[in-house]
């Protein structure tokens, strides 16, 4: 009879099979949120094709049609437009020859420029505070020296395919060939050329220096900041401008080429003194030392300076339409997140760029997004504000990049431009010994006795003396390189130079800065006593107040290196004060109000040092006194630093207030003399206070329920009595 398995032996038991506990299945797992990408790859190739397509279809096409247009007047110029027709004149622009020579001006010109801004386009400024700063520091900067050899590479390339024109479309000989037309003679250089390529040069070489001046190669922040104004063609204005601008300067490098080409002669016989160079030199240059010497030699020439005239105007004309073409396109708004799945994710990874310009474009979309009232931008916000998707959220990563960012700009304007200086590094500390913990003795531990006796030999003390390593060798080994001794017996140890020979060179080089600094000193007293002797007292007043212009420090350029980045603060701070006061009514959740304090706290900590900073800059100019007797130097000095303190403070207020500009209707018949004159009166972008006073006029009394740091509420408490 068989037993049940409930009265079954042990040993049953024990002999049948162990069945394995397993878990039981789920379909439970913890799933990570995702992070948000990074800008290079959702938001920057967005921007970058927008440019692209810009760099095309704008800067290259306007160029090129405006380039067409000056070599077409050219052209008609050389082939002396009273003796042609109406139909010659009306399709010379279309003539294969004309087309032709327009793509190589412009290869040769225009596109050379552009490819420039575009390699050194920077959106950092250069921290100079006065012109001579400005020019030695891009002298001083590679970059800045590779644009002034594009210059001038591209101007003189202009000379040769002048001379090219010249020679196939007039019908008398334009003498523009590179050796004059001689038999006995043939390797004479043609001066008619060499005025030329000075000319050419001293265009190139103001052109450079204007651009240095302007700060040329930085990111346009004026022109950017006008949001409202998204036309990137050149307007009929901003030709006429170039025209001018083109005109006066090409009028100036004239005199300049003059006098260059009339030195250059002058130092000729100097020359030729030298055997060598005088050798080298008489094939080519031996026909400049007949004739008249005077600077005004080349004005005698009246078609030399009409050619002279038209390639600087040309070359100069030129460049300032791609230059400007540059800035209008590249420095305009960018909208690209409606071309995305999702616009809040693209936007919040593009403010987190390495890159400023970035940066801006996608803060700039964001404070677009942050004033609209319609209502898909209100679906929009609240989907922004109510992401739980990605890690950080959204409203999380937009939050802590913008008060970074300010928080850094803060920081650079305590320190008034300055770079952070370098951490301060503490010595290792090392624990202190007992003195009397350790038996010191003067024998080394190799030579001690480890058995020692009971009683110490008289001669121990005799054989430490004579060791390798005691006081003798010791004292030998300290001054053996004092001795000149052959390399053989030196130690292959790095050696050490004694006191003795380290004073004796230091006497050398000190007295060799001595003497340096003697011979500046007698040649400055020299020049100085030459310039007061011979300069007349006029000139010589005239040139020390050019002098002082050139090197004396702005305040408002000193202002300005304090705030580099302001236009870029102010758009954080506009689109961080309206989404703010819009979480009020569009955030489910509450989760912008949590970060309320610490908004307030960085706008009024950065509001309070500017305020600071400019009530010390309006100290600086006091307005003069009915009863002083001021001479008319010191009244215009007074004068400078007033407008130069209005400059300050204008740059200090557009951080604090805001940004002002005019935008009427182009048929206002003002709206000419407004931009010319550069009157703007409607407010486009808020500053900090205004920032402050939108979030207290939106919450009121609900702010009361937050903590501030006792500053903080003295100056927040000003905004709420009177918002």
């Amino acid at each position: 009879m068989s037993s049940s398995p409930a009265t079954a032996s042990p040993a049953t038991l024990a002999g049948s099979r162990t069945i394995p506990v397993r878990a039981i299945p789920s379909n439970l797992a913890i799933k990570t949120a995702p992070t948000l990408p990074p800008s290079t790859d959702s938001y920057e190739p967005l921007v970058k094709a927008v440019l692209r397509h810009r760099l095309v279809y704008h800067i290259f096409l306007q160029s090129g049609l405006l380039t067409w247009s000056t070599v077409s007047i050219a052209t008609l110029w050389h082939q002396d437009i009273i003796s042609l027709n109406f139909s010659q004149v009306l399709f010379a622009p279309f003539r294969p020859f004309t087309l032709l020579v327009s793509f190589v001006v412009w290869a040769l010109i225009a596109l050379p420029i552009i490819v420039l801004r575009k390699s050194l386009l920077t959106s950092i400024r250069t921290p100079a505070t006065s012109p001579a700063t400005s020019l030695s520091i891009a002298l001083g900067t590679p970059s800045r020296r590779r644009a002034l050899a594009a210059y001038a590479a591209s101007a003189l390339l202009l000379v040769g395919v002048h001379s090219f024109m010249a020679c196939v479309l007039e019908s008398t000989d334009p003498k523009l060939r590179l050796f004059v037309k001689s038999k006995k003679h043939p390797y004479y250089l043609n001066g008619r050329i060499l005025f030329l390529v000075i000319s050419q040069l001293a265009i190139a070489i103001s052109y450079g220096i204007r651009n240095i001046m302007l700060d040329r190669f930085v990111f346009k922040w004026n022109i950017a900041s006008q949001k409202d104004d998204t036309n990137t063609n050149i307007s009929p204005l901003g030709i006429i401008r170039i025209f001018i601008i083109s005109t006066l300067l090409s009028v100036l490098a004239l005199p300049v080429a003059a006098t260059v080409f009339a030195v250059a002669r002058f130092f000729l016989p100097i020359l030729y003194k030298l055997p060598i160079v005088s050798s080298f030199l008489r094939p080519f240059t031996a026909h400049f030392l007949r004739g008249s010497w005077t600077v005004l030699l080349p004005l005698q020439h009246t078609d030399l300076i009409r050619r002279s005239f038209a390639l600087e105007f040309m070359t100069f004309f030129i460049w300032e339409i791609a230059d400007t073409l540059f800035d209008l396109n590249v420095a305009k708004q960018i909208p690209v997140a409606h071309l995305t799945a999702d616009s809040n994710l693209t936007l919040v990874s593009g403010i987190s760029s390495s890159d400023p310009t970035f940066k801006y474009f996608a803060y700039s979309e964001l404070c677009t997004l942050a004033e609209d009232k319609s209502a898909a931008a209100i679906s929009q916000r609240t989907t922004l504000f109510s992401d739980q998707k990605y890690s950080p959220t959204l409203w999380a990563r937009l939050a802590r990049e913008g008060l970074l960012l300010l928080g850094r700009d803060y920081q650079l304007f305590l320190r008034r431009g300055e770079p952070e200086p370098p951490a301060v590094t503490a010595a290792p500390l090392t624990a202190a010994v007992p003195t009397g913990s350790v038996a010191s003795s003067s024998v080394p531990l190799l030579r001690r006795r480890i058995f020692k006796g009971s009683e110490e030999d008289a001669s121990d003390p005799v054989l430490d003396v004579l060791a390798s390593d005691g006081p003798i060798s010791r004292a030998v080994d300290a001054n053996v390189n004092a001795i000149d001794l052959p390399e053989i017996f030196r130690s292959a140890e790095a050696k050490v130079m004694p006191k003795a020979i380290k004073e004796e060179v230091q006497k050398s080089v000190d007295n060799t800065k001595s003497a340096v600094a003697t011979t500046k000193q007698r040649i400055h007293q020299f020049a100085s006593g030459v310039y007061k002797k011979h300069v007349p007292p006029v000139a010589a007043e005239y040139l020390d107040t050019w002098l002082r212009w050139w090197k004396i420090d702005r305040t408002s350029k000193i202002v300005e290196k304090a705030l580099p980045s302001r236009e870029l603060d102010i758009v954080v701070v506009e689109v961080i004060s309206r989404l703010t006061c819009a979480s009020l009514t569009e955030d489910r959740y509450g989760v912008v109000q949590r970060d309320i304090p610490r908004i307030l706290e960085a706008f009024l900590s950065f509001l309070s040092a500017i305020e600071e900073y400019q009530i010390k800059v309006n100290s600086l100019y006091v307005a003069p006194k009915p009863d002083e007797n001021l001479t008319s130097k010191e009244l215009q000095e007074r004068e400078t630093l007033r407008y130069e303190v209005e400059k300050a403070g204008e740059v200090l207020g557009a951080m604090a207030d805001g940004t002002f500009y005019y935008t009427p209707s182009v048929q206002d018949e003002t709206v000419i003399a407004n931009q010319l004159m550069g009157v703007f009166a409607i407010c486009l972008v808020s500053g900090l206070k205004e920032g402050v006073a939108r979030i207290v006029r939106m919450f009121g009394d609900k702010l009361l329920a937050f903590k501030f740091p006792p500053r903080t509420a003295q100056k927040l408490q000003g905004f709420l009595d009177y918002c």
